[in-house]
C-alpha cells in the first residue's frame, strides 16, 4: 500500500498516489488525488503555484529532485475533489530510479516517507 500522512491530508487537501519514473528513466510522475479543493488551491492557482510544488528526496542520499525541475502539472483550473492529478519532474542523471524509497517534501516542510517508486 502508498504511505499515506494525514498531517500532509490536513494541510494540502491532498492524498498522493503514486510516485514512478518515465521515459527510460528521464522523469518522474507524481500522482496525487484531491480530497479538499480549497487546500489543495494553492497548487493550483496563481503565478506562484510551482513554489508550492513538492520535492522528491531520494532515500539514503542527498539527492532529489526540486520543484524546479518540473516539465508539466496536469490540471484544469481550479482543484476538485477526488479528481486525480500529476505532476511530472525532469529526472536529470537519473536521481530516481525504479525500486527505491523516496520520502515527498511538501514546501512547509511536511513529509511522506518510505515511498517505493514504481515502473
Amino acid at each position: 500500500a502508498f504511505p499515506s500522512s494525514p498531517v500532509v491530508e490536513a494541510a494540502w487537501g491532498l492524498r498522493f498516489t503514486n510516485v514512478m519514473v518515465l521515459a527510460d528513466n528521464g522523469g518522474v510522475e507524481l500522482r496525487y488525488q484531491v480530497i479538499d479543493a480549497a487546500k489543495a488551491a494553492k497548487i493550483h492557482q496563481g503565478a506562484h503555484m510551482s513554489n508550492e510544488l513538492p520535492s522528491i528526496q531520494v532515500e539514503g542520499t542527498n539527492s532529489s529532485v526540486a520543484p524546479s525541475a518540473v516539465l508539466m502539472h496536469f490540471h484544469h483550473g481550479d482543484a476538485s475533489a477526488g479528481q486525480t492529478y500529476s505532476i511530472i519532474y525532469g529526472n536529470a542523471g537519473g536521481v530516481v530510479s525504479s525500486g527505491e524509497y523516496v520520502t515527498i517534501v511538501m514546501k512547509d516542510g511536511l513529509r511522506i516517507n518510505h515511498i517505493q517508486v514504481t515502473d
